[in-house]
């Protein structure tokens, strides 16, 4: 088990990316930026919307994250530490996270991903299996599991709200636990404190929900082949 320090209450790893996303937001290399913001010279540059493009006509949202070679163990650390007061990770995440299932990259590369809007599909309630299809006609591939910890890192609630979705979930090789219904990860954060977090279930051939529309402004992410 890897030690985590602290400096000021957060995680180096946490830090880090943070001054990674202050030379981007800047338009500068990560040291750059941090000797601007020593000096007093550092402008922020910041294009909102552009980090994804939305495809007007099927109402598909693509854009890239990259990889971070973290284990499962690490991703629960990180994220239960970057959560906001009172929020946790549902136990059917974290042993998603813990699984042997979980198989961390092996390198730092960058994931195209593809979300499919839940109106692609002309259900209300789609199962598992018209997604599936949907995404390999379209030619995409099963993602790995830690997209969801990605996606969850790389945007916040309201930019994935501005992206037209209420949550989105990784469609990662499903798991099933004594329920019987299939578990995914879902990479949004909830609103409210003290709500669970970041685990999905649905029923393989059978609808994810029997209400219909229940899952209405929900995306469904795969990775570009």
């Amino acid at each position: 088990m890897r030690h985590h320090h602290k400096i000021c209450g957060f995680y180096e790893s946490t830090i880090w990316k943070a001054l990674k996303k202050l030379g981007e937001c800047s338009q500068m290399s990560t040291s750059g930026a941090i000797k601007a913001l020593l000096n007093g010279e550092l402008i922020i540059k910041h294009e909102k919307n552009q980090r994804w493009r939305l495809n007007n006509e099927s109402g598909i949202v693509n854009f890239n994250v990259k990889s971070d070679l973290l284990d499962g163990e690490d991703w629960v650390t990180r994220m239960e530490e970057s959560m906001r007061d009172g929020c946790r990770l549902i136990d059917y995440a974290k042993k998603i996270l813990l699984s042997k299932q979980f198989e961390t990259m092996l390198s730092n590369i960058n994931l195209t991903v593809a979300v499919l809007p839940w109106e692609i599909f002309n259900n209300p309630s789609p199962t598992s299996k018209q997604i599936r299809v949907k995404a390999e006609r379209l030619g995409l591939i099963t993602p790995p599991i830690d997209l969801a910890c990605l996606i969850n890192e790389a945007f916040n609630k309201e930019e994935i709200y501005e992206m037209g979705f209420r949550k989105i979930v990784t469609m990662h090789e499903p798991f099933k636990f004594k329920d019987n219904r299939q578990h995914y990860l879902i990479d949004l954060t909830p609103d409210l404190p003290g709500y669970p977090t970041s685990s999905f279930h649905g029923g393989g051939e059978n609808n994810y929900n029997w209400r219909e529309n229940h899952y209405k402004g929900y995306g469904f992410a795969f990775v570009v082949s």
